[in-house]
């Protein structure tokens, strides 16, 4: 992980989806609120990415 934007780009969507479908398959959430918290926890992960 470099900092760079098109790292986190990459980093994105590779995990956004697996993240949904973790909080969907284990944590009983919808997917209408595990898009939204995951889309929460990418943009403050971007805050502090590099």
């Amino acid at each position: 992980m470099d900092g760079e934007p098109d790292s986190f780009v990459a980093f994105f969507k590779q995990h956004c989806p697996r993240v949904i479908a973790m909080l969907v398959t284990h944590r009983g959430f919808t997917e209408v609120i595990a898009q939204d918290a995951s889309a929460e926890a990418m943009t403050r992960l971007v805050e502090y990415w590099g």
